[in-house]
Parts: structure tokens; sequence; C-alpha cells
């Protein structure tokens, strides 16, 4: 049976105390999976926690581990829709494949996810020439959708799909 919350422990960033959650002590993968991981080493860690993983609230490590979101992903009853919130829009069709920068594209292999939207993405990744390593197929194909904030760029940019400014963010 899983709980409603767990703190699945990676790496010590998170102090406990004031949660008060059930731990999950898994700080010897967190090296080992911290930015990136092969997928061999992926599916040995899903197999160790694939139950830890589908705990409703779940907390694990720092930043340097939300490309494991997509392995929670696998055990939701789906079709379901991916809302994240995000700097990066982590679509990097480049190697590695289960990494920070691309486990939006790992979640888009899971046939229940239909569509995943990312908000608020504030940096390179989403101008030229750097939007050329993002998954455009997905964008095309209307599974992905990326909403980049323009209020600091050019006039150009804030014709993109998907831009979003202060003012009008909420439409």
């Amino acid at each position: 049976m899983v709980g409603r919350a767990l703190h699945l422990n990676l790496d010590d960033a998170w102090q406990n105390e004031p949660l008060a959650l059930p731990v999950v002590d898994a700080r010897v993968w967190g090296p080992r999976l911290r930015f990136s991981a092969p997928r061999r080493l992926i599916e040995e860690f899903y197999q160790a926690h694939e139950t830890s993983l589908a705990t409703p609230f779940l907390l694990y490590g720092s930043g340097d581990f939300h490309h494991l979101t997509a392995l929670r992903l696998r055990r939701i009853a789906g079709p379901i829709g991916l809302v994240s919130f995000d700097n990066h829009p982590d679509w990097d069709v480049r190697p590695p494949k289960w990494a920070c920068g691309a486990w939006i594209n790992r979640a888009l292999e899971i046939p229940h996810v239909r569509r995943v939207s990312v908000w608020g993405c504030g940096n390179f990744e989403c101008w030229w020439p750097h939007q050329i390593f993002g998954n455009r197929r997905a964008e095309r194909a209307g599974t992905l959708e990326v909403h980049p904030w323009v209020d600091d760029r050019p006039a150009k940019d804030r014709q993109r799909r998907g831009a979003i400014l202060r003012d009008n963010w909420r439409e």
C-alpha cells in the first residue's frame, strides 16, 4: 500500500524535521542519478523504488533530480496532461536521454501522456540558435506547448507561439 506522502531522500537536500514525512533512504542512488544517468541505471532505480515513486505527494532531492518525474508518470492511469513550471523547457533532443534537460521527452514517450505544457521558461533554450536542440517536432504536433516569458525579448520574439507577457499570462 502506497502512503499519501513520502520523502525519497536522494541527497539530503531536504531536512525532514519540519515536514515530518516518512523517509526512504535512497542516498546511495543520488550521486549516480544526479543531472543524468544511463537508461540501465534509471530502470534499476525504477525497479527498486517503483512503489515509492507512486506516492501521491513525493518529495525527492534537489532540482538535480527532476528528470525522475518521468518515472512517476508511468504508473498514473491515463490519459493525462502534464504541466511543468520551469525556467528551462527540458526538451533537448540530444543525448543523454535521461537528463534534467530532456525529461519532458521521456514523459512524451509514455502512451497515456497526451500533452505537456511548460510554463515560465526564461532562458536561452527557447531562442535561436539554441531552440534547434529542442523537441520542435512535438511542438509542431501539438503534444508539447512551451510558454516562455518574452517581456525582455525583442519584438519579433513576442510573436513566438506560446509567448507570455506579464500583461497576458492569465489569458
